[in-house]
């Protein structure tokens, strides 16, 4: 009797904290941009457009736009793969390190310092920016879905943050992160759309 009960619960709690949002309240939404840097997001990939089409959305919905751009020149005390994969593929060499031009930042948007970490959370003040402007849902975006955004997801969560990811704007392979997004990102983020779907939601 007690186990079932215990289950139930569980269940109803479970419900209640991860229940999907049917709204994204524009005062307490933002779109998290990471790691969207030339070397990373070429102008002629389909990554671009999706994160086109997601920025055009959010600034229509007058949701907050954060960039987090990853640092390539930063030391690190222990270097692993991934921190040279990033380094590699950001190195300021031809503006690789910078932001799209078709994606930069508006007069509104909020642009970090750049970090040197795989989260966003971690060496930047983004958490208490959000905390300042009232932020409860997030939008991450951005195309290393194995790294920095895994990382972003995970410390955004841990902080009390809403987290949507959709699944067109996480990487250039869509059929190979949607499987990982469902396989991995899912225990993590509340809720992980098509574009479609989360326009949906944002009608007003």
């Amino acid at each position: 009797m007690i186990p079932e009960t215990i289950g139930t619960i569980t269940r109803w709690w479970l419900h209640r904290r991860f229940r999907p949002y049917r709204t994204y309240p524009s005062r307490q939404t933002a779109v998290l941009l990471v790691d969207v840097q030339k070397g990373l997001v070429p102008d002629s990939s389909r990554l671009m457009s999706s994160l086109l089409d997601l920025v055009a959305l959010a600034r229509r919905s007058d949701f907050c736009v954060v960039y987090s751009k990853f640092d390539a020149a930063a030391e690190q005390t222990f270097e692993t793969r991934a921190h040279r994969l990033l380094k590699e593929a950001v190195k300021p060499v031809d503006g690789r390190d910078g932001i799209p031009d078709k994606l930069s930042p508006g007069p509104d948007d909020l642009v970090l310092s750049a970090r040197s970490t795989f989260s966003a959370f971690k060496g930047t003040d983004l958490h208490e920016q959000l905390q300042r402007r009232g932020i409860e849902h997030l939008i991450i975006a951005g195309p290393l879905a194995r790294i920095s955004i895994d990382s972003s997801v995970r410390d955004g969560v841990q902080l009390g943050y809403h987290v949507t990811l959709i699944q067109e704007a996480l990487s250039e392979d869509v059929g190979e992160i949607s499987e990982y997004a469902r396989s991995t990102l899912s225990r993590y983020a509340q809720s992980i759309l098509s574009f479609q779907q989360f326009k949906k939601l944002t009608r007003r």
